[in-house]
């Protein structure tokens, strides 16, 4: 059975968790074998900047609800994401809307800011 890039990021991750009123993480681990890093690129595997949003977009629907779809209205990808690295991705939901999500990748005993983005739902219908 074949999973589908959403099926792979739910079973490569946990639950997200409130740390604040509108602040939640959500933690990931992908190994080689994950399906995000297929070809991107053979030999140096680098998890790809549209796996990324699509983690964004699970994490937004997990904690705030139903989008149909993400505008990406700004993104910075800061360092490159491998294979076996754990990530902790927060979700932050700004007093005027703005929602953001801050990729954190580890480095040795730290985690550092892998890639940053603005994100916006959209909802049809």
């Amino acid at each position: 059975m074949t999973l589908s890039l959403e099926e792979a990021l739910l079973a490569a991750s946990r639950p997200a968790e409130r740390v604040e009123d509108r602040h939640w993480t959500k933690a990931f681990f992908f190994d080689e074998g994950f399906l995000g890093f297929q070809g991107h690129f053979p030999g140096h595997p680098v998890l790809p900047a549209m796996t990324q949003i699509t983690m964004a977009h699970l994490f937004f629907r997990e904690v705030v609800g139903p989008a149909d779809a993400l505008t990406v209205v700004s993104a910075k990808y800061r360092r490159p994401i491998r294979p076996r690295q754990p990530l902790i991705a927060h979700l932050v939901i700004g007093a005027s809307g703005k929602v953001t999500v801050d990729i954190h990748a580890a480095e040795g005993e730290t985690f550092l800011v892998a890639s940053s983005m603005q994100i916006k739902p959209l909802i049809f219908g």
